[in-house]
């Protein structure tokens, strides 16, 4: 544990209900007056927040992130799950601890980037309390681009005898930020996923559609950012899910010309802004 004069900073592990172990880090300032839990996308891992992190802390937000399975520093095969629910677990899981280990009674929010999006609509299809509401940014309702037939051909064909089979993905670094800076940042970040697996694809289609289809079930606040000029998900499924919610508190933000990872965008500071603008609406 590592203490600022305003803010503390500590990580760690804690286990799934399978015994995988899972780390987690979290930043809280000296008064807090909500937290956060970040979930991270697809290949990334929660220590490629750091800016956005202290951007919350800054401003009163605690916040706690956390590597999902297959990710990061946590245990499992990379970019590989066997059920879908099994990330939704990890989630839930992780925020039953934060819950735990608090004595305040401050507002508790989610704010999650891309397939952590998809994690989190369909952890909040099971309606859990106490969750005051939720920003996603690039939501992964649909790829953005066409994936190589011979792909798909694994993921449906040779998935069925090896569902754990180790294959490349297609994100490059030039096609989640104009920032040069991070695209190399990620280039060359050894905990950064390259890899993804047949059971992967085929579960995460499955919890798509499932989420599309059940998306007015949705009772929590909602406000979604999406990046107009995104190639890795779909602008368009975005919206269409944004409009297919039926829960009355939910607001939409777009940028043009932004890419898929606008928190580490050029001109990142306004969906960061908006971001807490609309958490800090949600205090009272």
């Amino acid at each position: 544990m590592n203490q600022d004069a305003d803010r503390v900073r500590d990580d760690g592990f804690f286990e799934a209900p399978d015994g995988t172990r899972l780390f987690w880090r979290s930043v809280v300032p000296a008064e807090v007056k909500a937290r956060i839990v970040l979930v991270h996308g697809y290949s990334d891992h929660s220590g490629r927040y750091p800016h956005v992190i202290e951007a919350f802390a800054d401003r009163g937000f605690a916040v706690h992130a956390f590597d999902y399975r297959g990710h990061g520093k946590s245990e499992g095969r990379r970019g590989h799950v066997g059920r879908f629910g099994e990330f939704v677990s990890d989630l839930s899981t992780f925020v039953a601890r934060v819950r735990a280990e608090i004595t305040d009674s401050a507002p508790l929010f989610v704010v999650a980037h891309s397939h952590g999006g998809l994690i989190t609509l369909r952890w909040l299809l099971d309606r859990p309390s106490g969750l005051t509401g939720a920003v996603l940014t690039c939501p992964f309702l649909a790829l953005g681009f066409e994936p190589p037939a011979l792909k798909v051909l694994a993921a449906r064909v040779i998935g069925k005898i090896i569902p754990h089979l180790p294959l490349g993905n297609e994100l490059e670094a030039e096609n989640l930020t104009r920032d040069e800076a991070f695209q190399e940042e990620t280039r060359n970040d050894p905990l950064y996923g390259h890899t993804t697996t047949p059971s992967w694809f085929t579960q995460m289609q499955q919890v798509q559609e499932e989420v599309k289809r059940r998306a007015s079930e949705i009772v929590t606040p909602l406000l979604i950012l999406q990046a107009e000029a995104d190639t890795i998900v779909s602008p368009e499924a975005s919206r269409k899910l944004f409009d297919a919610l039926s829960v009355r508190d939910k607001e939409w933000e777009s940028y043009e010309g932004m890419r898929h990872e606008i928190y580490r965008e050029i001109g990142r500071e306004a969906p960061i802004e908006r971001t807490l603008a609309w958490l800090e609406k949600r205090l009272g």
